[in-house]
């Protein structure tokens, strides 16, 4: 009878050494997690291994209360720091994880895919880990290149009154806006050798802004007559074809627009 339970005893030392040997293996992987995913899935295998270990001085319910814990907090000092980096870049962030906002921005993080998405008005500009200094480093170039005059703001408003003059109806399609104007900016190297290369890229999201700009400095009259922009339908949102955003403020706030006129 002693025997037995000796045997049985060593058996379940045995079991317990294996099953510590697996929990210490995913202690280093926890503390080596390149996201927060990996953190997440990881916490979750050692949470079953533990269920198996019944080890009292370890204590393992409290240390997984704790490392959950480490989890959660380092989501919030990512935030905290992103947040930081951003205020000395002059950008204010705000929301909760996992969806923030700066300026024209939203932020959404995928903890899953470690990705940060960056759009402005729906528009996806841009794709990164969840870093916080490459994510201002992405953010910082992106509204760079946005503020950036492609075209000058008075020649804009020339340039659609007199694309509204020559067409037949009343209200232009703001695509075709998006159109004239992306030809507008080509240089005269683009036009002697139109290749990829020479071209100069315009954007939805830089023809959105741009518009926005225009209304911001008043530059919106041309010949007595002011730029108007149309607000799109419902259905006509579900087609990139009939609409382009526009911000009406830095707070990321906007519409969807389908036509231009002057009136």
């Amino acid at each position: 009878m002693e025997e037995n339970f000796l045997e049985k005893f060593r058996e379940d030392v045995q079991k317990t050494i294996k099953e510590l040997k697996i929990v210490l293996f995913l202690c280093k992987k926890l503390n080596q997690g390149s996201s927060f995913h990996q953190m997440e899935k990881t916490f979750n295998s050692l949470k079953e291994r533990s269920k198996k270990i019944k080890f009292p001085p370890l204590d393992l319910d409290e240390k997984l209360k704790k490392i959950y814990s480490y989890i959660e907090n380092s989501r919030f000092e990512f935030a905290k720091q992103l947040e930081e980096e951003l205020k000395q870049k002059g950008f204010t962030l705000r929301g909760q994880l996992p969806v923030l906002y700066t300026k024209f921005y939203t932020l959404r993080f995928n903890f899953v895919k470690n990705t940060t998405e960056i759009s402005m008005g729906g528009e996806v500009i841009k794709r990164c880990k969840i870093n916080p200094k490459e994510v201002v480093k992405n953010i910082t170039r992106i509204h760079k290149n946005l503020e950036k005059e492609s075209i000058n703001y008075k020649e804009l408003g020339v340039k659609l009154y007199n694309l509204w003059e020559r067409w037949e109806e009343k209200r232009v399609p703001i695509i075709e806006g998006l159109k004239e104007i992306s030809m507008c900016i080509q240089g005269k190297q683009f036009w002697q050798n139109p290749t990829k290369e020479r071209f100069k890229e315009y954007g939805r999201v830089k023809f959105g802004y741009d518009l926005y700009k225009i209304k911001k400095l008043n530059l919106d009259t041309i010949k007595n007559k002011k730029l108007t922009l149309v607000l799109s339908t419902f259905d006509a949102t579900r087609d990139k074809n009939n609409y382009v955003w526009i911000p009406i403020n830095e707070e990321g706030e906007g519409s969807c627009y389908s036509y231009i006129t002057f009136e």
